[in-house]
C-alpha cells in the first residue's frame, strides 16, 4: 500500500507533507535529508500527533528499517528478509568497492591496448590509397581500379572500424593515458586521400557497413565518464554522440586525443545524427499518443497500471545479489571495472535467471496497461513499454534520476533484462 501518510520537518521546523513512501524515498536517494531529520508516520484516518514521541529521526529508520528503504513500512518477517539481503549486497559491494583501485592496471592488460594501437598504426603507415580521380583510363585498366576501389573502400573501413571499436574500448576501460592523439591524426590523413565526392559516398558506406557489422557482435558498451551502459549498437552510436556525454568528459579525457573521435566519426558517417533524430522523434510521438503521467495526482489510475510499483521494489531486491553474483567461469573477471561487473550481470542474465525474471516481467504485465516509473510516462501495451526501455530517451533519463547502482554500474533490473532478451526490438 503506497498512502500519502509521511511527514517530516524541514530544518526550518516547517512541517512537510504528508507523502507517498515512493516519493520520499526518491529524496532520500538524491540526499536531501541528513541523520537528523524527524519523520512521522501517519497511518490510515489517525490524526497526526503533537507529541514528539511520535516523530523518528532518519538515524532510527536506518537503524530500524535498514539504509537502503528506510521509510518502508514492512511487517517483522518482512524486514528481516530484506535486511539479510541489504547485508549481503553490501558485503559484495564492499569487494567491489577494494578492487577499484586496480582498475587502471589491470584494464590496460586486459584489453592489450597498446598492441591494439601498434597494430592498426602500422596498418595505417601501409595503407597506399589509390587515386581516385583518374578518370582518363583505358577499359582494361577502368575495371582494374574498380576492383581496386571496392578493396580500399574494405581496407579503409577495417581501418576506421577498428579506429572506433577501440575508443570505445578505452571508454570503457577509462584508461585514456593510453591513447595517442597522432593515431586519429594518421587516420584522418588516410581518410583525407579520397577527394572525388562519389568515392566519398562509396568509401562511407562501406566503412559504416563494416562498422555496425562489429558493434554488432559486441553485447555491450560502457562509457566510465557518464558511467552508463548501453546494450546495442544504436544506444551506442547516440550516447557517444550526445551533448550529455561531451559535458562529462574532461579536460583531461579531451587532451588525451580522443576529442578527435567526434571528428573521424563526422568525417565517414551520418549514421549517429541519423539515429538520433529517429530516436527523438519515436519518443515524441509516443508520448503524444498516450501521454505523461503525474504519480501523485494521478496514483488511483497507476495502481490499474503494470509494472506497479511494488512489483518493481520486488524485482530488484529479490534478484540484485544473484545477478551480481560471479560465476566460477568468471573468477578472473575485475568486478571492481564497470566492464568487469557488467560482464558478470550480463552473463546471469543471459541465462535462465534472466529467463525467469523476463517471464515473471511478462505476467505480471499481461494485457494491462504500461507505463514507465523512471520517466513518468505511459506507454500503451507490454510491446511497448518494451521499446520504450530499449530507447535512448529512456536510459538518458534513467541516468540523470533515480537509480539503483552495484559497483559503479546504472542497474535497473527491468531495463536490462529487456535489452538482453528482446533484442528483436531494436
Amino acid at each position: 500500500r503506497m498512502s500519502n501518510h509521511i511527514f517530516f520537518k524541514d530544518k526550518s521546523a516547517a512541517l512537510k507533507g504528508p507523502y507517498t513512501e515512493r516519493k520520499v524515498q526518491e529524496w532520500y536517494r538524491e540526499k536531501w535529508f541528513d541523520g537528523s531529520f524527524p519523520f512521522y508516520f501517519n497511518q490510515d484516518d489517525e490524526r497526526l500527533s503533537g507529541s514528539e514521541s511520535g516523530w523518528k529521526t532518519l538515524n532510527s529508520l536506518r537503524s530500524r528499517n535498514g539504509i537502503g528503504c528506510p521509510f518502508a513500512d514492512y511487517d517483522e518477517r518482512e524486514k528481516q528478509e530484506f535486511e539479510k539481503t541489504r547485508e549481503e549486497g553490501e558485503k559484495k559491494m564492499d569487494k567491489i568497492e577494494e578492487d577499484v583501485a586496480d582498475l587502471q592496471q589491470k584494464f590496460t592488460a586486459i584489453l592489450g591496448l597498446e598492441e591494439v594501437i601498434d597494430r592498426v598504426e602500422k596498418d595505417l603507415e601501409g595503407l597506399v590509397a589509390p587515386s581516385l580521380n583518374n578518370r582518363n583510363l583505358n577499359s582494361a585498366t577502368a575495371a582494374a581500379s574498380a576492383q581496386n576501389v571496392e578493396q580500399s573502400i574494405d581496407e579503409m573501413g577495417n581501418l576506421v572500424a577498428s579506429y572506433i571499436m577501440d575508443t570505445f574500448a578505452v571508454y570503457g576501460s577509462g584508461d585514456f593515458a593510453s591513447w595517442e592523439k597522432k593515431r586519429a591524426q594518421k587516420l584522418a590523413a588516410a581518410l583525407g586521400t579520397v577527394s572525388n565526392e562519389a568515392d566519398k559516398v562509396a568509401r562511407n558506406a562501406g566503412c559504416e557497413r563494416i562498422l555496425v557489422e562489429r558493434m554488432k557482435e559486441k553485447e555491450f558498451f560502457c562509457c566510465v565518464p557518464c558511467d552508463v551502459v548501453l546494450f546495442n549498437y544504436k544506444q551506442t552510436l547516440i550516447h557517444f554522440t550526445s551533448i550529455e556525454h561531451c559535458a562529462k568528459e574532461t579536460a583531461a579525457v579531451r587532451n588525451s586525443g580522443i576529442g578527435e573521435f567526434r571528428r573521424i566519426l563526422d568525417a565517414f558517417t551520418k549514421l549517429p545524427a541519423e539515429l538520433s533524430e529517429e530516436d527523438a522523434k519515436t519518443e515524441q510521438d509516443r508520448r503524444k499518443k498516450y501521454g505523461s503521467i503525474d504519480r501523485n495526482q494521478n496514483y488511483q489510475s497507476l495502481t490499474r497500471m503494470r509494472p506497479t510499483d511494488v512489483f518493481m521494489f520486488n524485482l530488484s531486491t529479490n534478484y540484485m545479489n544473484r545477478l551480481c553474483a560471479v560465476p566460477a567461469s568468471m573468477t578472473d573477471v575485475d568486478t571492481g571495472s564497470l566492464h568487469g561487473a557488467t560482464a558478470v550481470v550480463m552473463g546471469n542474465l543471459k541465462g535462465g535467471l534472466g529467463r525467469k525474471i523476463m517471464k515473471e516481467l511478462n505476467e505480471h504485465i499481461g494485457q494491462a496497461q504500461t507505463w514507465c516509473s523512471f520517466c513518468e510516462c505511459k506507454t500503451g501495451d507490454r510491446e511497448g513499454l518494451y521499446a520504450h526501455l530499449i530507447s535512448s530517451a529512456h536510459l538518458k533519463t534513467l541516468a540523470k534520476g533515480t537509480q539503483y547502482t552495484t559497483g559503479g554500474i546504472r542497474f535497473e533490473t527491468q531495463t536490462m533484462v529487456v535489452n538482453v532478451h528482446r533484442k528483436d526490438l531494436i
